[in-house]
């Protein structure tokens, strides 16, 4: 799955009409709703304010009062087809004076969606170990020079050493085989598997 990395748009006109697509990372259907309720503001002289977001257990998309089924659900397959998830896209549309007709309709907001996702910086859903390494002071050097590929490294010292380390799933197993040669004495508690988009 990826998910957007930072909000991205773009603006397209078609037949006088002018539909500007938003797309906003979202965590839930919570901040979905508050910033949907924030652009209807914003874009108060807008026809029509369009919307589909798309989260990992939940999709809601609404046509605005376009004809049924003219936009918010092709944009929804869009970002469907496009594997996001967590991302919220909102169209606004200006009328032009042309009727587009349904299938009209489908196309410019199609267009509109697949145009904002190419300006958008996409990033992957990784999954993430994080865990405590416990070890003895004379291995600090060592340990800090097997670290390279590591995202977060905290550390604490007592009468042993502890580094809460996060690391991507593929990087895991390396990290542990590059530890094991030298024999270092080396202890892992409090593993955590999650999943980040990076």
């Amino acid at each position: 799955m990826k998910s957007i990395k930072e909000c991205a748009q773009t603006k397209i006109v078609i037949e006088k009409s002018e539909f500007i697509s938003i797309l906003y990372p979202i965590k839930d259907s919570f901040e979905a709703k508050e910033l949907i309720k924030d652009t209807k503001k914003e874009y108060n002289d807008a026809t029509h304010v369009v919307h589909a977001y798309i989260l990992p257990n939940e999709a809601h998309s609404s046509d605005d009062g376009e004809p049924k089924g003219t936009a918010g659900l092709p944009t929804l397959e869009v970002l469907r087809k496009n594997d996001l998830t967590n991302v919220l896209c909102l169209t606004i549309r200006y009328f032009g004076g042309i009727k587009l007709g349904a299938g009209g309709l489908v196309r410019a907001y199609t267009k509109s969606v697949v145009e904002a996702i190419e300006n958008a910086t996409l990033i992957e859903e990784k999954t993430i170990i994080t865990f405590n390494l416990i070890f003895d002071y004379k291995n600090v050097t060592f340990v800090d020079k097997q670290l390279k590929n590591a995202l977060e490294v905290s550390k604490s010292f007592s009468d042993k050493v502890t580094y809460t380390i996060s690391i991507e799933n593929d990087e895991y197993p390396k990290l542990l085989d590059s530890l094991s040669p030298l024999g270092i004495n080396y202890q892992i508690t409090n593993e955590i598997i999650e999943k980040r988009f990076m």
